[in-house]
């Protein structure tokens, strides 16, 4: 368990979008060098960094960019004091990380259905390049309430030219792609699967809100396999606070998670509804 934050370095920094930040970092855990000193970290698309800010807070931030054997990225959205001190870093300043932690995508043979809003196809984006090393094509739905909101956008389009991925994008004002919600687009995209094709794979992240229409959406396909990332407020990322539990069966996004099955989400009453605040009391979403 990787209990103590390291110091890093920021090598490069992309702004995404008008509140979206990615920076890059060579980073390997105390404990994770082998005898050559190069990196054997396990890393499964999904999982998370503790990021500490000295003297401010330390903040749980997904991984969006792994590149073996110690190169990592994460794309940070500016809602708060710490992420904004995050985004207002310069290339060359440090902050602290911790892991990766939780449990990540099961990444199977099947392409997969890539599903994503806003910020919430940061995590996907690691297990969407993968799937694309290795010469599968897979589909990525891209979702914003406008075109500068459409994270990775050029990225993913240049994927489909160069690799053949199918990528469908959509936002809320019709200022770039199909105007309309993300699940309206999914649906369609699902519609386009001849009538007796199993979806094998789909994997989604974004609002909570979108998240449940989501499922409703892979349970109405027969998708075989859903998945989803869920964000909720952490203190220690380890499982130990319980700040991050989902009821009625006290999971905790930070190491049950944060990525669930539709199964799994289905039996959880919170899913939806449900969050804690900092001081451990419920709100409703």
């Amino acid at each position: 368990m990787i209990r103590k934050p390291k110091l890093i370095m920021i090598e490069k920094m992309v702004h995404e979008t008008k509140s979206i930040v990615s920076l890059y970092f060579h980073y390997i855990p105390a404990g994770c060098e082998n005898k050559d000193g190069q990196s054997t970290v396990p890393f499964t698309p999904g999982q998370f960094f503790m990021i500490w800010l000295p003297h401010l807070d330390e903040i749980p931030i997904s991984v969006s960019f792994f590149e073996p054997p110690d190169y990592w990225g994460i794309s940070v959205k500016i809602v708060g004091e710490a992420t904004r001190a995050l985004c207002g870093l310069h290339v060359g300043e440090q902050f602290g990380v911790r892991g990766p932690l939780g449990s990540g995508f099961e990444i199977i043979s099947s392409p997969g259905i890539f599903f994503g809003g806003g910020v919430g196809l940061a995590p996907l984006r690691p297990a969407i390049l993968r799937k694309v090393r290795d010469k599968q094509k897979p589909t990525v739905v891209n979702c914003a309430p406008c075109g500068e909101d459409l994270l990775f956008h050029g990225e993913f389009e240049q994927l489909a030219q160069e690799n053949g991925i199918d990528y469908y994008f959509a936002t809320e004002d019709g200022s770039c792609g199909c105007q309309g919600l993300g699940t309206e687009l999914l649906v369609q995209v699902l519609e386009k699967f001849p009538s007796k094709t199993r979806i094998k794979y789909l994997a989604a992240c974004g609002p909570e809100r979108m998240l449940v229409k989501a499922l409703d959406i892979a349970e109405k396909f027969k998708v075989l396999l859903f998945q989803a990332s869920l964000e909720r407020m952490m203190r220690c990322g380890m499982g130990m606070c319980g700040l991050c539990a989902i009821d009625p069966l006290g999971l905790r996004v930070c190491k049950d998670g944060p990525v669930f099955s539709g199964e799994v989400l289905r039996k959880c009453t919170d899913f939806g509804r449900k969050v804690r605040e900092f001081t451990g009391h419920k709100r409703d979403l």
